[in-house]
């Protein structure tokens, strides 16, 4: 499962730069929707063949004698991140990138609904992962990676909704753990405090 887990890493990853600068014609949009849906369906295949060691079931999966934490946390972070990374691509106000005309503005809104639906998954994992006082050291850049992505995804929807002052305490546990990471990892330090101050989220 592992291999496959960092297979569609980086699979996620190329289908994103391959479209992150737009689509000339319908006929290009319409391979991108099938590479979408083929990588979307065998997310969820993933999600669905996991090992029962490495299924998220609420905050006692990290206080369960059967599981590591740390393994458990690294991995289900891995997935909601290529989750929501493949669909926030289809979505301008997440991906940066100008309107497709060729693709409808309902999947665009379903695309939007899964990633928020992702990212909020990741925030109640991190703080379910940090009440039992773990060592943030021990985990990837690639779940700090998580941390930022997810973080970055509810403070623009919940702008846009005009509730991030409201909401943003959601946000601690994530940060917290991405300020940690960003002291050991290279490429996470900055992130903490760009595209938008997440660094007043964590006081």
């Amino acid at each position: 499962m592992l291999p496959d887990a960092y297979c569609d890493r980086w699979q996620t990853k190329r289908f994103v730069r391959r479209y992150q600068d737009g689509y000339p014609n319908s006929s290009d949009a319409l391979d991108r929707l099938q590479e979408f849906l083929k990588l979307d369906r065998r997310l969820e295949t993933i999600s669905e063949n996991l090992h029962p060691d490495f299924k998220y079931s609420g905050p006692s999966s990290f206080t369960s004698p059967k599981l590591d934490p740390y393994t458990l946390f690294s991995l289900q972070s891995l997935y909601r991140l290529c989750a929501c990374v493949l669909h926030l691509s289809f979505v301008p106000l997440f991906s940066s990138t100008p309107p497709d005309p060729h693709i409808s503005k309902k999947l665009v809104r379903m695309c939007a609904e899964e990633a928020v639906k992702h990212s909020i998954v990741i925030l109640d994992m991190a703080t379910a992962f940090l009440s039992i006082r773990p060592d943030k050291s021990r985990l990837s850049s690639m779940t700090g990676f998580a941390m930022f992505v997810s973080s970055i995804v509810q403070i623009r929807s919940l702008s846009a909704q005009g509730k991030v002052k409201t909401h943003a305490g959601h946000l601690k546990a994530a940060i917290s753990i991405l300020t940690e990471l960003n002291q050991y990892w290279a490429p996470l330090r900055g992130m903490a405090s760009k595209p938008v101050s997440l660094r007043e989220y964590t006081s």
